[in-house]
């Protein structure tokens, strides 16, 4: 359903072209209503696990890379992104498509976090807003550390995050973090939260290398 009211809506944007302008705002909204859908849905997949993965050998610090290229061009231009890839040739073994919207899902927190739309915990926008990508290799595999400026989660909402429909969000579901442990956990990993050092929140995101862990996990 959601792939024929996307089709429709670019049907008409062609067809009726005299109307496009008046019907922007319209469009647009039906654009963006839909693809929150299609993401939502994904993530109630995600953290179903009804489907078997699909890995492939990756390069950790080329795919985080080129996830953050993609990601970088529709943050607000106050935000900095910053990425220290420390893994050098390191390959794991990878679902891409689930591992990606894990990614995104903590990118896309972070960017709440610094502009203050976090609903209970939230703050002011903070000034000189920063979101840092690590990645390291350790003795439990890769790890990918994504950090923030913002206010921060406290101890006693760190656990509450990660269950299901939990949201301190107006707009949110409460299944972005949920469906990112649930994908991680099916890579042989998990999901730690923490303080940062710039002040905020502090995601690692950590998986094993081979699939052959991964399944024994």
């Amino acid at each position: 359903p959601l792939g024929s009211i996307r089709a429709s809506a670019f049907t008409l944007r062609r067809k009726l072209p005299e109307l496009a302008g008046d019907a922007e705002t319209t469009f647009s909204r039906l654009e963006k209503s839909v693809a929150r859908c299609d993401n939502i849905i994904a993530q109630l997949l995600d953290f179903s696990m009804n489907q078997d993965p699909v890995y492939a050998r990756l390069s950790v610090d080329t795919w985080i890379e080129r996830i953050l290229i993609e990601e970088a061009k529709s943050l607000p231009p106050e935000i900095t992104l910053s990425a220290n890839l420390c893994t050098s040739d390191e390959e794991a073994d990878i679902d891409m498509p689930r591992m990606d919207r894990a990614i995104r899902n903590i990118l896309s927190n972070a960017v709440d976090a610094v502009s203050g739309n976090l609903g209970s915990i939230q703050a002011s926008s903070v000034s000189n807003p920063k979101i840092s990508v690590t990645t390291i290799k350790s003795g439990r595999g890769i790890e990918i550390m994504i950090e923030d400026n913002g206010p921060g989660i406290s101890v006693d909402l760190r656990e509450k995050v990660r269950e299901a429909l939990f949201t301190t969000k107006s707009f949110g579901v409460g299944l972005g973090i949920p469906a990112a442990d649930r994908i991680l956990q099916l890579h042989g990993g998990g999901l730690d939260i923490e303080q940062s050092d710039l002040g905020g929140a502090k995601f690692i995101l950590w998986i094993a290398q081979n699939a052959e862990t991964k399944m024994a996990a």
